[in-house]
């Protein structure tokens, strides 16, 4: 019995270390993902308050 285990804690610690370097490797992933979505929110809300900028310049307030 001990033998079997010894055995299979092998291919366990061999998969063990491909969990970790594959979990890193996606959480990397994760982060830069998340840096692009929040560059193109960013982009749209610049965009977003120029054009309204530019909308009461061309159409400025009445007097009443």
């Amino acid at each position: 019995m001990l033998q079997k285990l010894n055995k299979s804690s092998g291919p366990v610690t061999a998969n063990y270390g491909k969990l970790k370097v594959e979990s890193d490797r996606l959480e990397m992933h994760v982060i830069r993902s998340c840096d692009d979505w929040i560059l193109v929110l960013l982009v749209i809300v610049v965009v977003i308050f120029l054009w309204m900028v530019t909308f009461m310049k061309m159409f400025p307030k009445r007097g009443t």
